[in-house]
């Protein structure tokens, strides 16, 4: 087993109830109003009983502003029991900080899917868009042009060839046409990512030279700029269609980033010291939990937390 470095000051690892406990408190205690307070004054009294219990309502506040950096919406490298009548749970929270992540255009997609969920959408010319994980996009054909907007995730299309009618993806950063092929494009927030499985497609960022890209090709693009064309394999890339993650020699931080894609809560990684060991291996999309907990008896790492709220930590 790979070791894992830990930090010399690092303290002996606290009981996972005390911590539940105080993450529970602190998470109800931002509640607001009579209950929050109330909350706050709990949390408060509960961190004075002993030196453990002041360590984990340290950890538990370290938690909630690593959380607050992130957003909670990706795993950087992107639900529990209330404890008050009115009290916001874990899961409440990351759900609230989900959604106020997202921008109008997502929440009123034409098709969307939620963290885990997949999507098969026949389009109105017989062309056929796969969604991923967490994806909303929308829908636009004329007489001219099959377009569709890509506001968030990942979508594969198999495209049924017309000449006079470009099938053009639009994201943020530029689009992609084509006229019949297949093909994936990601959100990846800053930057899209383009694979194409079948024929060819042209990249166009907003404010850059275009591209031509063919099959077993890749390149992520900018609004004013385009990356080096990669070389990948579309059976790999695209496996997440038959419900596979599949990992190549990738960092375990980059494979916990993309678990986390899958799962209906949020995956955060606390701290630092994970193993930098490169991971290979095959994963079911609809046992992103499994995987993880897999991964922590490999490889040596802390899994704890709330239902729908996982916290990954070095041991």
């Amino acid at each position: 087993m790979p070791e894992v470095n830990k930090p010399e000051a690092e303290p002996m690892p606290l009981q996972r109830s005390l911590e539940d406990e105080a993450l529970e408190l602190l998470t109800s205690s931002q509640a607001g109003g009579h209950a929050g307070k109330r909350a706050e004054g709990l949390f408060n009294a509960w961190r004075l009983q002993s030196a453990s219990h002041e360590r984990a309502a340290k950890r538990a506040e370290q938690i909630w502003l690593e959380l607050g950096e992130q957003r909670a919406y990706r795993v950087s490298n992107r639900k529990g029991r209330p404890r008050a009548k009115y009290a916001l749970s874990a899961a409440a929270v990351a759900s609230l900080l989900l959604l106020l992540g997202a921008q109008s255009e997502e929440l009123f997609a034409d098709h969307r899917t939620m963290p885990g969920e997949t999507l098969n959408v026949t389009l109105p010319d017989g062309s056929v868009a796969n969604l991923n994980t967490a994806t909303a996009l929308d829908v636009e054909f004329d007489a001219n042009e099959r377009r569709i907007d890509l506001w968030a995730g990942e979508a594969a299309f198999k495209v049924k060839h017309d000449p006079a009618r470009p099938f053009v993806v639009h994201s943020r950063q530029g689009s992609v046409t084509v006229t019949g092929t297949v093909f994936s494009v990601t959100d990846l927030g800053d930057s899209t990512n383009v694979v194409v499985a079948e024929g060819s497609v042209l990249v166009l960022p907003n404010a850059a030279q275009p591209r031509d890209l063919d099959k077993g090709k890749s390149v992520d693009f900018a609004a004013d700029g385009i990356g080096a064309t990669e070389l990948v394999d579309p059976a790999r890339e695209l496996a997440w269609q038959d419900g596979r993650l599949v990992f190549e020699a990738m960092d375990l931080s980059q494979v916990i980033a993309e678990l986390d894609r899958f799962y209906p809560g949020r995956f955060v990684i606390v701290g630092s010291g994970l193993s930098e060991a490169p991971i290979t291996g095959v994963f079911k999309t609809d046992e992103p939990l499994g995987a993880l907990e897999a991964l922590a008896s490999r490889f040596g790492f802390e899994v704890w937390g709330l239902p729908g709220l996982k916290f990954i930590a070095a041991r």
